[in-house]
């Protein structure tokens, strides 16, 4: 019976070492020191994989053995070879111009892309983009930018149907920050006073601590108002804002006789997304400036979040605001609510408004060719990043984009309606050892990946394998482990 043992192990072993050392080489293959291991003992051999094409530095290469899984990236490896390595940049094509586009969502980001000529100024430009009526996609958002940009800016972002507001509310100050109360004075038409506040949507409601009117004129109109101003960009603690903004977004705050809370709506035709001034003005004053309203504000440590906004009155145009001081202390005690929304997308969108702080197709364009770098056609690639939650379907189509290019004779006027879709190759491993990589043969130790140890087996033998991938390529080695040295040393 020993002797019938021995004969099927050495079967065993010499098939194993037959398809272990003998098989042809592979695109990727596993090789083993030899073909027989005792418990505990260390896994050598190398791993040799054979490029087809270029890859990406970020591949991992894996090893599985006994349920526990080992991996490193390709350029991990490499550097801890000591080989050198060249890489193509990433590239950005745009492909099949077509009037209808559909994208598709189950996560992450698409793509859709714009062309025009670098040196173009746009003049007018619309979008159509609608969900289906059984769509569960929801509060899609659009980052337009050149092919060479890497920041993120979400220039268009839909909030969807107004559903009632939040409970919380955002000011520009935290508790703990609140030195002291004050009260100030409203006495003069020509000055806001302002908190900067990040604000997110298209409806809020504005609070402010106050009282008044103080005095009773019949020949005046004693308001207190609420208005929203964008800000294009604001760094904390900067010391003044140059802004450019009306004072369309407001609303007028009710009169009352003492210091409390007290509140009004406001509904913008723009999506807010960043930081905004919500200010307190009158909207008459006397001409000794003497205070309609007092409200309160708050002592904090510097830098505040507060500012002194000046309006400008001109004939035949409303008022706007074109610079704002920091105040020294001080922020105003200025709540804001927030709504919520419904933004799952089942009809065709007001495209337009949802361009973000003052922003507007024509705008986002026309600042992306300003700093494009035109191909080698004198082309501009414009991507847009379009990000949504759940999965569903967005239809875009009727892109018209009118613009004009200086000539030597004048403009010409000319127009698109083409819609790209986007097609990016990713940054690649070309070369390593100055050696084009499909003609280079990469040479792994197993230990450089992990230390494998055989584990301990209850059978006299046991078949173990050991698996590797990387690359879409993989291979499968087997060797025989030998758990009883008795029936072993029969062989």
């Amino acid at each position: 019976m020993m002797k019938k043992n021995a004969f099927i192990l050495f079967f065993i072993l010499n098939f194993l070492v037959f398809i272990a050392f003998a098989a042809p080489v592979s695109e990727l293959e596993i090789g083993l020191e030899k073909a027989k291991y005792y418990p505990n003992e260390k896994l050598e051999g190398n791993i040799t994989i054979n490029f087809a094409d270029k890859i990406k530095p970020d591949e991992k290469l894996v090893v599985e053995f006994v349920g526990n899984e080992y991996e490193k990236e390709i350029k991990d490896v490499l550097q801890l070879l000591n080989l050198s390595y060249e890489k193509e940049e990433p590239k950005i094509e745009l492909k099949n111009p077509e009037e209808e586009k559909e994208l598709v969502f189950n996560d992450g980001s698409r793509y859709f892309g714009i062309r025009l000529p670098y040196d173009a100024n746009v003049t007018h430009a619309t979008l159509s983009i609608s969900g289906e009526s059984d769509n569960d996609l929801a509060f899609p958002k659009i980052d337009f930018m050149s092919e060479e940009a890497n920041e993120i800016l979400w220039e268009w972002q839909y909030y969807g149907i107004f559903d009632g507001y939040k409970d919380e509310t955002k000011t520009s100050f935290k508790e703990e920050e609140v030195k002291d109360y004050e009260e100030i004075g409203l006495g003069d038409n020509l000055t806001l006073y302002c908190d900067v506040i990040n604000l997110e949507g298209s409806n809020f409601v504005v609070n402010a601590t106050y009282k008044g009117p103080l005095v009773d004129d019949e020949n005046l109109n004693p308001v207190l108002k609420a208005v929203i101003i964008p800000l294009l960009s604001w760094t904390y603690g900067s010391e003044e804002i140059d802004v450019e903004g009306d004072l369309t977004f407001s609303c007028e705050l009710p009169p009352q006789n003492r210091f409390k809370l007290g509140g009004c709506e406001i509904e913008t035709d723009i999506a807010f997304h960043g930081p905004a001034l919500v200010c307190l003005y009158l909207k008459e004053a006397y001409n000794n400036g003497t205070p309609i309203y007092k409200i309160k504000t708050i002592r904090r440590a510097p830098p505040s979040a507060g500012y002194y906004c000046y309006v400008e009155y001109e004939e035949d145009a409303p008022p706007y605001v074109s610079v704002c001081d920091i105040t020294d202390y001080t922020d105003f005690i200025i709540l804001v609510k927030e709504a919520e929304y419904n933004g799952v997308v089942k009809s065709e969108l007001n495209f337009q408004k949802w361009f973000t702080n003052y922003l507007s197709f024509e705008t986002v364009l026309n600042k992306i060719l300003e700093d494009c770098e035109p191909d080698e056609v004198g082309r501009c690639n414009i991507i847009a990043n379009v990000s949504a939650l759940n999965s569903g379907k967005l239809h875009l189509k009727d892109l018209e984009i009118t613009y004009q290019v200086e000539t030597g004779a004048g403009y010409t006027t000319s127009t698109t309606r083409h819609i790209y879709d986007v097609e990016r190759t990713p940054e690649l491993i070309t070369e390593i050892n100055n050696t084009n990589i499909t003609n280079y043969t990469l040479v792994v130790p197993l230990g450089m990946i992990a230390n494998i140890t055989v584990p301990n087996i209850t059978q006299a033998t046991k078949v173990l394998s050991l698996y590797a991938e990387c690359d879409g390529k993989s291979d499968t080695i087997g060797f025989l482990v030998y758990g009883k040295i008795s029936e072993v040393e029969e062989i």
